[in-house]
């Protein structure tokens, strides 16, 4: 009963930071899109303080995260014990993926907002990698809310079949973001249009 209420106080924070972290994401989106590219110091700034939030929601993912997985196992589990559990280790694969590609957005796509660019004055190189990582943001996100939906699908796929699915997504999202960035490239008046690039 005890493990109970730990597991329950550790998880609604843990919803809570994933909530906030997609809403992050979408109302970024959301008002680059709107804003066809052209973002306002306003917008700079929001954009910026909504990308510290969704970085420190995704430090209380990690934190909640590992807190219920020590309460489900009632001590802090092996690499086996991990192994066994196919939905548990695809989650925690998606979300260090997150986190590496959260990294990168910071280190390699945030400056250029700071600095206030049009997604079309970038050089080639620089404009796919901001699309190829905010797809890889987007699509992780969304696929790591779902695997805590998943329970119901884990003895079916296992740990390759929901690795096989999430592949099949970011492959996908990452070719879409390829064609858009070419179409930015190609048509700078008519498509300078910004896919934000959150963690």
């Amino acid at each position: 009963m005890l493990d109970s209420s730990w597991r329950l106080i550790a998880l609604y924070p843990h919803l809570l930071a994933c909530c906030v972290a997609l809403g992050g994401i979408i109302i970024s989106d959301a008002k680059c899109i709107l804003r066809k590219g052209q973002l306002t110091e306003t917008d700079t700034v929001f954009l910026m303080e909504l990308s510290r939030i969704v970085s420190i929601a995704l430090i209380v993912l990690w934190l909640t995260g590992l807190s219920i997985i020590a309460i489900d196992f009632s001590h802090w589990p092996s690499w086996a014990e991990l192994a066994a559990k196919a939905k548990l280790m695809a989650k925690l694969t998606v979300v260090s993926i997150l986190t590496l590609n959260g990294y990168l957005l910071h280190r390699l796509v945030l400056p250029n907002f700071a600095a206030r660019k049009t997604l079309c004055s970038l050089e080639t190189a620089r404009l796919r990698t901001m699309f190829m990582l905010g797809a890889v943001s987007a699509t992780s996100w969304l696929f790591a809310a779902f695997l805590g939906i998943a329970k119901p699908l884990a003895a079916a796929l296992g740990f390759t079949g929901f690795m096989a699915m999430y592949a099949a997504l970011i492959v996908g999202a990452i070719s879409t973001a390829l064609l858009l960035a070419s179409k930015v490239k190609a048509n700078p008046v008519n498509t300078e249009t910004n896919s934000l690039l959150t963690a």
